[in-house]
């Protein structure tokens, strides 16, 4: 049988972060003994989790107070690939016996997305009614600061109607019907491709290389019923009950 081997990368990370507060940034790099940073697609918002070993002299220790800008830098060769960028949401500032840790949790740039609703009805009698027309369509009228460069096309038309929905649930409603994934990038530019149709080339899970940790898998049945009864009505008032079950 055909199969894959991956032999263990002889690579080391560099990565960088800054901080900007107002005018000024800051390369906090050498205090980090932390850094996570999520970047899923679609279903959720983007994040990082940092941590500062801080001296109690630090300039750091007590500078963050929430709304500063957060860049992370990673890869393999020279630490200037931006991966994240996003805003702090929550300092926490916890003393031990070295002095102050300061942890940091910032949300993508993209959370700017959740605070914006969207009240628009798209049909065929109107806009171009596909969803990556309704999408950059959106993005252009709510949404200015972001850009579209990536957003692929799709040729079925839908009818939506939206009325003070959340931005990103619009999103979601988009992906949904078209079969679609979308996330915003670093740079703030939407992604909005099929789902399924992007290859990793040049990356690879590999388990005792860069796979840390894979834990919580398992069949979830919170949603899976056996059966189900829907209640009603006729035309005439007279209650129905139907029910329907499934081994």
């Amino acid at each position: 049988e055909e199969g894959i081997i991956y032999f263990p990368k002889d690579y080391t990370t560099k990565y960088k972060v800054e901080i900007t507060s107002g005018e000024t940034t800051d390369d906090v790099t050498e205090y980090v003994t932390y850094l996570e940073v999520v970047l899923p697609v679609t279903t959720e918002i983007g994040s990082c989790t940092i941590e500062l070993e801080l001296p109690d002299d630090s300039e750091y220790a007590q500078k963050y107070s929430g709304g500063e800008t957060v860049k992370v830098y990673c890869d393999f060769s020279d630490g200037t690939t931006k991966i994240f960028e996003g805003y702090i949401e929550k300092p926490e500032h916890l003393r031990t016996d070295e002095g102050t840790t300061l942890k940091i949790i910032a949300r993508h740039l993209a959370a700017k997305l959740l605070d914006i609703t969207v009240t628009e009805s798209f049909t065929d009698r109107q806009i171009s009614g596909t969803a990556d027309s309704i999408l950059n369509y959106i993005v252009s009228h709510y949404a200015s600061d972001f850009t579209t460069n990536n957003v692929d096309t799709v040729t079925e038309t839908v009818t939506l109607n939206w009325a003070n929905k959340p931005f990103w649930e619009c999103v979601v409603d988009l992906c949904n019907i078209a079969g679609y994934d979308c996330y915003v990038d670093a740079d703030g530019d939407f992604h909005f491709f099929k789902r399924g149709s992007r290859l990793n080339t040049s990356e690879a899970a590999v388990e005792h290389d860069n796979l840390i940790e894979n834990s919580g898998l398992g069949k979830d049945t919170v949603d899976v019923k056996n059966r189900i009864i829907v209640y009603g009505e006729d035309a005439t008032g007279l209650p129905i009950i139907y029910t329907a079950e499934d081994s």
